[in-house]
């Protein structure tokens, strides 16, 4: 987790993208609310995520599971254990 300090803080962690993301007509708007208000450094960060954040899109397509490892994105033991067999010999980044 990137932010975790401001997970901790969020007063809507189990909200969906979709419910904390709105689309007007001038853009994305976040309406991220907290359970305090934010200490200055934690502004920081949240200026951080704010950048992370801009140029996304939303859209109305369900959410899907891709496993990176994979080109065609599925899941197979193999590439894991390859890559934790890499880990652990220190081959693979």
């Amino acid at each position: 987790m990137k932010y975790p300090r401001l997970f901790l803080i969020s007063a809507n962690r189990e909200a969906l993208v979709g419910e904390v993301g709105v689309v007007l007509d001038h853009g994305l708007e976040w309406r991220l609310n907290w359970r305090r208000h934010l200490f200055m450094w934690e502004e920081e960060i949240l200026l951080c995520l704010m950048d992370d954040l801009e140029g996304v899109r939303l859209s109305n397509k369900a959410d899907v599971w891709r496993w990176k490892l994979e080109e065609k994105g599925g899941f197979l033991v193999s590439s894991s254990y390859t890559r934790l067999a890499g880990l652990s010999f220190g081959d693979v980044p």
